[in-house]
């Protein structure tokens, strides 16, 4: 009878403790497990910590190896030609526009229809108008580029002023329209306006200013006098003759080159600041006189100069277009 209620009395006991230290029991397995899975935890974390130095060692000595590189380029670039530091850095820029991303590089410029090929050949550019005189020789070049077949480029001004530089003939030594009416305006009568007279010079008068440049290159002609409509029974009337000096020539070394002149008419004045030379039919051969006489003075031709003793004057004239007036 006594073991009955005892039975029942341990077995709530028993429901009892179960009830109010299960659950303690329950937590403390799971901390018992907590600190299991910890150690494992702190041992991986321990793994990586230690494979991690490896890693940026490896990063380090990389690194180190770079630097060395780069040092080394340097001193070769520094030692190297100018031609080979020039390629060196060329190549260094294609390099980084390659290694640039797609969408960070630069877009090509933009081909145009109107932009000149490879191997076109530009136009030629047509002569500029500019009278200063740092541009006149510029434009000189201009001018005669635009010639297919230009002879060379001559100075030339009207008595030490109006000065100017142009071609006188092609290639082929044939007088240019352009210089026959720029030499005409040089030429025109002192006093005259600046524009073309009403007679022009002569194109073979310009033929041969162009043969004495050529004798004297680089030195400007001076064009003293030319065609005088006034001057009746002169060359000087239709425009065949010029009075002319050479800048730094003598006029005795000037009359000799105009002497190696086929066809044509050389007058010396010794007392006068220039040399007459006309232009004559083909075939009708070459003159040279001497006029010794002063400038207002009838003319006074001799057979040398200076005079000798025993020298007498001439009595003709050479031919009527020796005649200076």
């Amino acid at each position: 009878m006594l073991l009955t209620p005892l039975r029942k009395a341990l077995s709530m006991g028993i429901v009892l403790a179960a009830a109010t230290f299960g659950p303690l029991v329950w937590s403390g397995n799971a901390l018992a497990e907590g600190s299991k899975e910890a150690p494992a935890k702190t041992t991986q974390k321990a793994g990586d910590a230690s494979a991690k130095p490896g890693k940026s060692a490896t990063k380090t000595k990389a690194k180190n190896k770079k630097r060395t590189a780069t040092k080394a380029t340097a001193k070769a670039e520094k030692g190297a030609p100018k031609h080979q530091k020039a390629d060196s850095k060329a190549h260094k820029t294609k390099r980084a526009r390659e290694t640039k991303p797609a969408s960070k590089r630069a877009a090509p410029p933009a081909k145009s229809d109107d932009a000149p090929h490879r191997g076109a050949t530009k136009p030629a550019s047509l002569p500029t108008s500019d009278d200063s005189p740092r541009s006149a020789p510029r434009a000189a070049k201009k001018a005669a580029a635009a010639i297919p077949c230009a002879g060379p480029v001559v100075s030339l001004d009207r008595a030490g002023v109006e000065s100017d530089r142009f071609v006188l003939t092609d290639c082929h030594n044939k007088p240019l329209d352009s210089a026959v009416k720029k030499i005409s305006i040089l030429a025109r009568p002192f006093g005259a306006p600046k524009r073309t007279p009403q007679t022009s010079v002569d194109p073979g008068v310009v033929k041969r200013i162009a043969a004495i440049a050529k004798k004297f290159p680089g030195r400007t002609v001076s064009i003293i006098g030319g065609p005088k409509p006034n001057s009746s029974g002169s060359a000087h009337q239709s425009g065949k003759d010029v009075d002319l000096r050479v800048d730094g020539i003598d006029n005795r070394k000037l009359v000799e080159a105009c002497r190696t002149l086929t066809d044509t008419g050389c007058g010396y004045y010794p007392n006068a600041s220039f040399v007459h030379i006309d232009a004559r039919a083909a075939g009708s051969g070459s003159t040279y006189w001497i006029d010794a006489s002063d400038p207002g003075e009838p003319p006074r031709y001799v057979s040398a100069w200076p005079p000798s003793a025993d020298a007498k004057p001439v009595a003709a004239k050479p031919d009527a277009s020796a005649r200076h007036d």
